[in-house]
């Protein structure tokens, strides 16, 4: 081992440029005369330039704020009287021209008598107002973000119930015209507007699906369920979707044993998201949909095997795939009409049931997500 020998003199050096590098006042309390003196660095602190190196306690106290007086006398005589092995106060004093700037205080008894009775304490302090002032733009910056996302949730709220309402109608109307209608051409227009409709309505859930658990109003319910009946109603669902685009659709069960305790309505909407954009961004081949179940660090899982052929996602755009209102690359937006949501609604259900997604994409090959929920929540 290296080792340096320093003389006394030496030692005091280093430490005085320590001192000065930290940009540190010091401070040394006599209580047995009152008399506090400190360095040149304290006084500078305080706007006085050195103009005293002494003062007392009571010309100490009446630089401090009176909002921080009381607390920080307390935290004071707290380690006086031998609470704390440490002093340290974090509080506002008024500087030579009247401002007030933001010091921690730190210092510790360093001399008693016989009895245990403080006779003298010394400390640092140093100025943190950027610090503290940093914070506090932290502070309002938050709560500005907080109050755009609540008004962000009103205004999707009320245009989601505004478009909600009509569609209804929409919806309605045009199934009664669907099986009344006989003519062709007005048939195949009626059609038409029915999947518009449908198609609409589709994203406004996705909407709706979005701030009910961005607002905690989804809450999983535990029950026991049969994980593999609710995969095969899913894929049976999108079996028509899928034909439409010439596109296979298949479920491989590996382990049968799907009894798992879960939510059933949150891990519908997961499926429907995933599988939903699988379908919407492969244009040939299909999907495919293995369920198994595996041990991890003692835990049971279920795990859902989605893996489709479709146009993949660039390595570089996998970090963010799961933020709201996006898609790997926004010049697809063109192309594949959505709205962006799916899959963040996909992970933000996945974290409500304590569960794991993980995703491989290649360009060209396509895009394969592994769904790992827990037996139990």
């Amino acid at each position: 081992m290296y080792t340096t020998k320093y003389s006394e003199t030496e030692k005091g050096d280093m430490y005085e440029f320590a001192i000065r590098g930290a940009k540190l006042g010091l401070w040394d309390w006599d209580l047995s005369t009152g008399t506090i003196s400190h360095n040149k660095r304290w006084a500078e602190i305080l706007g006085f330039e050195n103009e005293t190196k002494e003062h007392d306690l009571e010309s100490w106290e009446s630089l401090v704020h009176p909002d921080d007086k009381e607390e920080v006398l307390n935290k004071l005589n707290f380690h006086l009287n031998g609470g704390s092995e440490l002093y340290s106060a974090e509080y506002r004093i008024k500087t030579k021209n009247g401002n007030w700037i933001w010091i921690l205080d730190t210092g510790m008894v360093v001399e008693e008598d016989a009895q245990g009775k403080p006779l003298r304490m010394s400390g640092i302090h140093c100025d943190i107002t950027l610090q503290k002032e940093a914070e506090k733009n932290f502070q309002e910056a938050r709560k500005l973000s907080e109050e755009i996302d609540r008004v962000k949730t009103i205004t999707l709220r009320n245009i989601s119930h505004e478009f909600k309402t009509p569609l209804i109608g929409i919806l309605g109307f045009s199934d009664i015209l669907l099986e009344e209608v006989k003519n062709p051409e007005q048939l195949e227009m009626i059609k038409m507007i029915n999947a518009s409709a449908l198609e609409l309505n589709l994203k406004l859930d996705q909407v709706i699906n979005l701030l009910k658990i961005e607002n905690r109003e989804y809450k999983p319910k535990p029950q026991k369920i049969n994980l593999l009946n609710i995969v095969e109603k899913k894929v049976k669902y999108f079996r028509p979707k899928s034909l439409e685009k010439n596109l296979f659709i298949d479920l491989i069960v590996i382990n049968h044993n799907q009894i798992i305790n879960s939510d059933e309505q949150l891990i519908r909407i997961l499926l429907k998201s995933i599988i939903d954009n699988s379908i919407k961004f492969t244009d040939s081949g299909g999907i495919k949909i293995t369920l198994d179940r595996v041990e991890e660090n003692g835990k049971s899982f279920s795990v859902i095997e989605i893996k489709d052929t479709g146009i993949g996602i660039p390595q570089k755009n996998l970090d963010h795939i799961f933020g709201e209102f996006r898609q790997a690359d926004e010049r697809l937006n063109k192309r594949y009409n959505g709205t962006g949501l799916g899959l963040s609604i996909a992970h933000k259900i996945i974290c409500l049931l304590d569960g794991k997604i993980e995703i491989y994409s290649d360009v060209g090959l396509g895009t394969k997500f592994i769904v790992k929920l827990p037996s139990i929540i």
